[in-house]
């Protein structure tokens, strides 16, 4: 999903590219409480009947949903942030071992790099001077084709 955001008075354009999410962190938790509930609930039933080697793994079990549940989610909201300003267009992510680049504007370069057979999902890089750095990684084809268009009107302003 490509947001756009246009400050009129210091002409500087922002796109927040985030990928599409289907639950909320609040969702996420509810279908990981079913889960846990289920699998916490089978892993009684037979320990009642006997067979209490089966607990521990449905514990194992319950630790690990949660944990891909967790990492999926942070995954999920990682974004990256492009902003145009008059020289210079800067990338960032809000990821905390990512750093700010920086690309002069005059030579700024947008390249679509699409698969000749189209079995692969086309890239869109952006940089100057031999340095580029892949954005939209998690768009789908429309949005990608989309921001590039968006990117080279903001830049040709």
């Amino acid at each position: 999903m490509v947001e756009s955001d246009v400050s009129p008075e210091s002409n500087r354009r922002i796109f927040v590219i985030k990928p599409n999410r289907s639950l909320s962190w609040k969702q996420s938790k509810r279908v990981f409480f079913f889960l846990a509930a289920c699998l916490v609930s089978v892993g009684c039933y037979f320990f009642l009947l006997g067979a209490w080697v089966v607990l521990p793994f449905a514990g194992l079990e319950v630790g690990l949903i949660g944990f891909v549940i967790y990492r999926q989610f942070r995954w999920a909201s990682r974004q990256q942030i492009i902003e145009i300003e008059d020289n210079t267009v800067w990338i960032s992510e809000n990821d905390p071992s990512a750093s700010k680049i920086g690309f002069p504007a005059a030579w700024l370069q947008i390249k679509h790099n699409k698969d000749p057979y189209n079995w692969y999902p086309s890239r869109l890089y952006v940089g100057s001077h031999g340095r580029y750095v892949e954005i939209g990684k998690n768009l789908v084809e429309s949005e990608r084709e989309f921001l590039a268009e968006e990117l080279r009107g903001a830049v040709q302003k």
